[in-house]
């Protein structure tokens, strides 16, 4: 069984409504408030998406502004497909107003477009697919709208919103999440957020006033900016200069009354993809380090930084390469610098293999980072997931489901990502993003395919049906 005419009926609301979810800023603000815990922005999103669900007739529940769902049949249990709300920043570069919607050539741009909020409005138009044919799904089938699956400004810990869920609603027998790849995920690589800090001496005559570069820790930094208090300017702007175009990099530099600011300008991209990302703070910190500006405390510290993350994305600076059949290679990521002229902070993304003991690799990092005077924050850490890729009773409905509306006969994969299937059993990732497809989410100027909805929405509408009748 298909729905979808029903899905195509849909078009020009599921454009306007992906159009509307976009514009809002959900980006995680500093302090929360009482039925808004990660911001007004957050809040506003959630809601956006629940009286949405209310107006196409679905029961919806707002859970302390954590999260919500729309909810459609009858019965004891339930399947679930779930889905996120929170964006990362909207960062520098793009040629669309990263929260406008903008249409062109058969792409709706903007922050979140394909990485959450086109599929979540989509979802929603899947379920009302069923609604108004007037099946009755053998289980009641939830839509989740979590709000804290990007941990943005505190990484303290992820999936704070499904934890919450999970307090206050019983879990559900199976379902998906879509946060990642069609035709369906089998394994995802284990995920640790680590911080870093260390206090830097510096000359008064020759300093690196700041350094700030990078928005998360799951992204690769495009942007970083440097501040350099020296009283030879003309001297550090040739060096900054031949450094650049020895390196054929990206850089601009300003003279200023008091200083010079450097800026380096790489590719954002999620670190799940790390291999095509360009890592502006690596360029920052490999030009002081060459250089050796700022003294020795200051060169020393950067060359460190390039010798243990920057010699390569799969930890062989650190001796901690790991690989496996399931899930590929440990990467790592250097998301985030800040350096206030006295302290220098360094966020690291690290995913490793199914079957990597990271316990050891935690243990090199340590010893590494310690000797070079770093103390460790470990802010979240995420065991990696595995599912048999063709018998899995949860698996197998959704590949099903997707090669009955594609025909395309692709394998399941395994990837770096991480996904709200870590945060509840039987939870499979499973698409926005069609096989071949470039991975644009956490990019400038993400997009998402008109025509890629449309047909997420066929898929979403069959496998929710699928999979409530298992």
């Amino acid at each position: 069984m298909d729905f979808n005419q029903e899905v195509e009926s849909y078009k020009d609301d599921i454009i306007s409504d992906v159009q509307k979810l976009i514009a809002i800023k959900s980006v995680k603000e500093k302090t929360g408030k009482e039925g808004a815990p990660f911001g007004d922005g957050i809040s506003q999103a959630l809601g956006f998406c629940l009286d949405l669900a209310s107006s196409m007739g679905f029961k919806t529940k707002n859970i302390d502004g954590y999260c919500g769902y729309a909810e459609y049949g009858e019965g004891p249990s339930y399947i679930c497909a779930v889905t996120h709300l929170d964006t990362i920043e909207e960062g520098r570069g793009w040629k669309h107003d990263p929260f406008s919607g903008d249409i062109e050539d058969g792409k709706i741009y903007g922050r979140g477009a394909i990485d959450n909020k086109g599929p979540a409005v989509t979802l929603l138009y899947a379920l009302k697919a069923l609604a108004d044919s007037g099946v009755q799904p053998g289980r009641k089938i939830r839509v989740i709208f979590g709000t804290d699956e990007e941990g943005g400004l505190s990484t303290d810990s992820l999936y704070r919103d499904m934890m919450h869920y999970l307090k206050k609603e019983a879990p559900p027998l199976m379902g998906f999440t879509i946060e990642a790849n069609f035709p369906a995920v089998y394994a995802e690589k284990g995920l640790l957020f680590t911080q870093f800090t260390k206090k830097i001496m510096q000359p008064d005559d020759e300093k690196v006033l700041y350094i700030k570069g990078g928005v998360q820790p799951n992204t690769v930094p495009a942007y970083c900016k440097a501040k350099l208090i020296t009283n030879d300017r003309s001297a550090i702007i040739e060096k900054i200069r031949k450094y650049a175009l020895d390196n054929m990099l990206d850089f601009n530099v300003d003279m200023e009354e008091d200083g010079i600011i450097v800026e380096a300008f790489g590719s954002e991209v999620h670190s799940g993809w790390l291999e095509s990302g360009k890592n502006a703070a690596l360029m920052i910190i490999r030009l002081l380090a060459e250089t050796r500006f700022g003294g020795s405390d200051m060169a020393e510290t950067m060359q460190f930084l390039i010798d243990k993350l920057g010699s390569g994305i799969y930890g062989e600076g650190l001796g901690i390469e790991y690989e496996d059949e399931f899930s590929g290679k440990l990467t790592h990521n250097l998301g985030v610098i800040d350096f206030d002229n006295r302290f220098i902070r360094v966020d690291l993304d690290f995913r490793y293999p199914v079957t990597c003991d990271f316990e050891e690799s935690m243990e090199v990092i340590k010893e590494a980072f310690g000797k070079a005077g770093f103390d460790l924050k470990i802010c979240c850490s995420l065991k990696p997931i595995y599912y048999p890729p063709r018998d899995h009773f949860a698996i197998k409905p959704l590949v099903e489901a997707y090669r009955a509306i594609t025909g395309d006969v692709t394998e399941p994969i395994a990837i770096g990502g991480s996904t709200y299937a870590k945060s509840m059993t039987n939870i499979v990732a499973f698409g926005p993003v069609f096989p071949g497809e470039k991975q644009v989410a956490h990019t400038v100027d993400e997009y998402v395919k008109i025509d890629d909805l449309m047909l997420m929405g066929k898929i979403y509408a069959k496998a929710l049906y699928d999979l409530s009748n298992v």
